[in-house]
Parts: C-alpha cells; structure tokens; sequence
C-alpha cells in the first residue's frame, strides 16, 4: 500500500477544493461558534445553605438540555458532512466534477442510513463495554487477584478489539456511499475488507491518531493565546472576539485536516476494493 500516494492525493484534492472545508469543519466537531454559556453567579448563592433538588435541577436542566441539543445537532451534521465529503472525493479520484450542492445532497440521501449505521456502531460498542464491565466486576467480587488478572488480560483484547470495531466501521461508511448499498452489505463488506487488509488498516487508524492529536494541539495553540488576551475585554466584545477567532481557526485547521482526514480514508478503502480508480 502506498500511504505516501494516498496522503498526496488526498492533501491535493482537499486544497484544491477549499468548499469541502466547511463539511471538513464538521465532521472534525467543530461547530465554527464559540459557546460562552455561563451560569447566572446569583443562582449559585444559596445563603450558606446545602441546596435542595430542585435548586439543582433549576440550574442543570436549562445547561443539560442546551448541551444535548447542540450535541444531537452537531451529530446530525456530522452525518451529512461526512457523507458529503465521502461522495465528492469518490467523485474527484474518478475523475468526475464536484460540485457542493450535489455531494450535500448526497449527504441528506443518505442520511438515514448513515444514522442507522451510527447507532448500530453506538450499539455494539455499549453492549461489549456493558459485557466487558458485567466481567471485570464479577471477577473482582470473586476474587481480587483474579479480577487484576482478568483486567490485565482484556486490555490487550479490547485494543485489538477497538482496532477491528473502529477500522470496520470507518470502511463501512464508505461502502455504503460509493457502491450504495445496504448497512447489513457495508458492514459485511468492510469487515472483510480490514480481515484481509490487518496491517494496512492498523497503519492508518495509528497515523490519523497522530494527526488528530497534533491538528488540536494547533488549534489549542492558536485559541488559548486569544483566549487570554481578550480576557481583559468587556464580556459581549470577548465573546465576539474569540468567536470570530474560533471561527477562523476551526474553518482553516478543522475545515482543511477534517477534509484531509476524511479523504485519505476514502481513497484507502478505493485502493482496497478498487486499486485501478484509485491508482494504485
């Protein structure tokens, strides 16, 4: 496998095509709005005084809701940004035209079957951390030295276990846009696709690990210094001011890394079911 081609390729097409940054920006978990939500300090006095449930509750619910309702949001875009970007890098590597209206919609006409992919993911990696927990605990209430050893030993199982789960599913996403099929034939296809491709998927979940660790300690770098330089400012002008920055800051490194990322795994799973399209 030539990761070199592959990164290439995938750098050329994300900067050659800057409109794809804001579906990059997305699927990276960047919104491009710096949420300043504070808590009413007035709310927070309680005389002195443990505070009872529905004081609690009066100061959680309103943060908890607005939390889970951005959240559920930003997931929602996720799925169609990641969907977009999947179909206008199958596109350009076979030497089609993009154009960002065809591939958003794209994102929309596969919507529902990238969220049932989603919680079917979200699904089996709940119930084997549930299975997982229900063992470690009930070795532990058995006996202590058994249970260190029990944990000791599915460490190592559940990193090769993460290993497969996470390059399965990465692979099936891709599947289920370009050749348009269904999630049962996606994830079947993509889990035969890592079983006979082990190395090559390792290499590439460890690289774009790397990657992603080094893209938010750039954009850290980029923010924190703003952060506290305008620290000293009135409260509506540094909200302004650090979301004008965040903005900047998640478009270019966010829009232009979550492209790039997004890319470099369409282009692998194109190399591995399709090396001539791919050029390979």
């Amino acid at each position: 496998m030539n990761f070199e081609a592959i990164f290439k390729k995938s750098l050329s097409t994300a900067w050659n095509n800057k409109s794809l940054w804001i579906f990059g920006m997305f699927t990276m978990g960047m919104s491009g709005f710096d949420l300043n939500m504070e808590l009413d300090e007035s709310k927070l006095d309680f005389a002195g005084e443990i505070p009872d449930i529905s004081q609690l509750m009066e100061l959680i619910a309103p943060l908890t809701s607005g939390i889970l309702l951005f959240s559920i949001i930003s997931w929602i875009i996720s799925l169609i940004s990641q969907t977009a970007l999947i179909d206008a890098c199958n596109k350009l590597t076979r030497g089609g035209v993009y154009s960002f209206k065809d591939s958003y919609s794209a994102g929309l006409d596969f919507f529902w079957r990238m969220l049932g992919i989603s919680f079917l993911s979200f699904s089996v990696a709940v119930i084997v951390f549930m299975f997982l927990a229900f063992v470690i605990i009930g070795t532990f209430m058995i006996n202590e030295i058994i249970g260190v050893v029990v944990l000791l030993g599915l460490i190592p199982i559940g990193m090769i276990g993460f290993y497969f789960y996470i390059s399965t599913f990465i692979l099936a996403l891709r599947a289920l846009v370009i050749r348009n099929v269904s999630i049962g034939d996606a994830v079947y296809e993509a889990w035969q696709l890592v079983k006979t491709n082990k190395l090559n998927c390792l290499i590439l979940l460890i690289a774009t690990f790397f990657l992603m660790v080094a893209i938010f300690i750039i954009l850290a770098m980029l923010i924190i210094p703003f952060r506290i330089m305008t620290s000293f400012l009135p409260g509506v002008l540094e909200t302004i001011i650090n979301g004008v920055v965040y903005f900047i800051a998640s478009f270019i490194v966010g829009g232009l890394s979550g492209t790039f990322i997004q890319n470099v795994y369409t282009i692998f799973y194109l190399n591995l079911f399709e090396p001539k399209v791919a050029g390979d």
